[in-house]
């Protein structure tokens, strides 16, 4: 990708934007068809199903700001978008299960929430919301809870011989989030501060 827009930039620095949309789209419904086909797998693991979720993020990068209308109903629709991406992102907890084929359209609207939520959550009452400490707390550790909770979670299942109870899904969480600061601090910030 990086080699792919350095030269796009070179020839055509407006053809990005298209081509990464395009992209994008062959990558969604590439991820569509793979999950239709049931190779789920295939549509969660390999980055060519999952890349129009990155896409989605640069596409939003390259993107003006959505200016607000001058009009009364333009002002409220600025205000709206990001409770309504608040609400796309939360959605999914409640309408998509273990058995629902995942990602594809499953993943649609997470992905376009939290668009939104980039995009014109910096202000309001979601703002207040997102910018609560323990969220914020939570958002440091995210890329290392991320990469904890999942081997935890294996190793966990796997000792338990799958037998699990509620005291167990607390002691999952407990140890992703005490690894995922250990992480965090140890490792994340002395490499991000080791070049300074």
């Amino acid at each position: 990708i990086p080699l792919m827009c350095a030269i796009v930039w070179k020839l055509n620095r407006k053809a990005l934007a298209p081509l990464f949309a395009m992209l994008a789209l062959a990558s969604f419904f590439g991820a569509t068809h793979a999950v239709f086909c049931g190779r789920q797998g295939d549509a969660f693991y390999l980055l060519p199903f999952r890349a129009w979720e990155l896409l989605a993020g640069s596409l939003l990068a390259m993107s003006p700001p959505i200016s607000a209308r001058s009009n009364q109903g333009g002002a409220v629709l600025q205000r709206l978008l990001a409770p309504i991406g608040l609400l796309m992102v939360l959605c999914p907890y409640a309408f998509l299960s273990s058995a629902t084929p995942f990602p594809g359209v499953a993943a649609l609207s997470s992905v376009l929430g939290t668009m939104l939520l980039i995009r014109k959550g910096q202000d309001g009452w979601v703002c207040q919301v997102l910018s609560w400490r323990p969220f914020i707390a939570i958002g440091k550790i995210s890329y290392s809870l991320y990469l904890w909770h999942w081997p935890v979670t294996v190793f966990w299942k796997y000792v338990t011989y799958e037998q699990l109870v509620w005291g167990d899904y607390i002691g999952m969480i407990v140890l992703s989030f005490v690894l995922a600061y250990a992480s965090w601090r140890l490792v994340e910030i002395p490499a991000r501060l080791s070049h300074v």
